[in-house]
């Protein structure tokens, strides 16, 4: 008989020591948000539109503050307030280029003036020009290291010369070399119409060309003629007039009228209020092959605007 192979016993398995085996790592404990009770989170409830309400009030509050400071003296940088000003400055507010700009029918404006140092206000017209615009305070005194804001307050009458006039605020101050700034103040001769836009006709002596009419043009060129003319199709229709009115007497006093049938407004805006207007014209269906025109008239204060409308006609 033949012997079985020797096969060598099997090694015995060693069990990892306990201090090599792995450990799952250690949980911290969850914290848990306290439960609220009923009337906490009731109470909670009730205060978060106050809180709210508190924060746009801190907002506003702050936003008051920095516009305060423009109209309230502000002290300047100094070891000394007797010391006399290290800056000096002097300007109209708003910044306007060219000037302020004024309707016929406005009796009353406001400018404001910004100046670190006293200073005197003086109204000129063009020579041979009545007067027709008066400014206060004509004096401002400034306490040294100290900026100030100061209202003026402009009064005038209509213009219902036809024509728009002209005068010029000069204000001087004095502190150790003498400064002077001015602001042309221009007067037109017709009322705020906002649509349709004006469209200026320069003088004979300017170019002879239409441009529309931005402020700076009226400004620049303030003997220029304006005309108010809208287009319509000839279907029928409404249109938007807008405008605004200054003169704060009796609304009887103004009135928007209409010179034609076809192109109406409601009895509620023939005698419009000072203030903005959006009026609403009705127009009806052009019967004709060739085109038509009305015309609407503004009167307010005594000076009366036309604006034309012109209806296309029928194909």
């Amino acid at each position: 008989m033949t012997a079985a192979p020797h096969r060598p016993a099997p090694a015995p398995r060693r069990r990892p020591s306990p201090a090599n085996s792995a450990r799952p790592a250690a949980r911290l404990p969850q914290r848990t948000a306290p439960k609220l009770t009923r009337s906490a989170r009731l109470a909670l409830h009730t205060l978060h539109p106050t809180l709210k309400t508190l924060h746009t009030m801190r907002t506003l509050l702050l936003t008051a503050v920095a516009l305060l400071g423009l109209a309230a003296p502000v002290a300047l940088t100094s070891c000394d307030n007797d010391t006399p000003n290290q800056l000096h400055q002097l300007n109209f507010i708003p910044l306007q280029s060219g000037g302020r700009l004024c309707y016929a029918d406005q009796s009353a404006d406001t400018v404001g003036l910004q100046s670190t140092d006293s200073w005197t206000l003086a109204v000129a017209t063009p020579q041979g020009t009545p007067a027709w615009l008066t400014a206060a305070p004509e004096s401002g005194r400034v306490e040294a290291n100290h900026f100030v804001t100061q209202p003026l307050a402009l009064r005038f009458s209509a213009n219902t010369t036809g024509a728009p006039r002209t005068a010029r605020l000069n204000v001087t101050a004095a502190a150790g070399t003498t400064r002077t700034i001015g602001l042309p103040v221009v007067q037109l001769s017709w009322l705020d119409i906002r649509r349709p836009a004006p469209t200026m006709l320069r003088p004979a002596a300017e170019t002879d060309t239409r441009a529309s009419a931005t402020r700076a043009q009226r400004l620049q060129f303030p003997d220029a003629t304006p005309v108010f003319i809208e287009p319509l199709p000839y279907k029928a229709g409404t249109v938007v007039c807008g405008f605004v009115l200054y003169d704060t007497t009796d609304p009887a006093h103004h009135s928007l009228t209409s010179d034609a049938s076809w192109l109406t407004l409601s009895a509620a805006d023939a005698n419009p209020a000072a203030g903005h207007h959006e009026v609403t014209l009705t127009f009806t269906e052009n019967p004709d092959h060739a085109p038509r025109t009305a015309r609407l008239a503004l009167t307010s204060a005594g000076v009366t605007t036309y604006i034309t409308y012109t209806q296309a006609a029928k194909p």
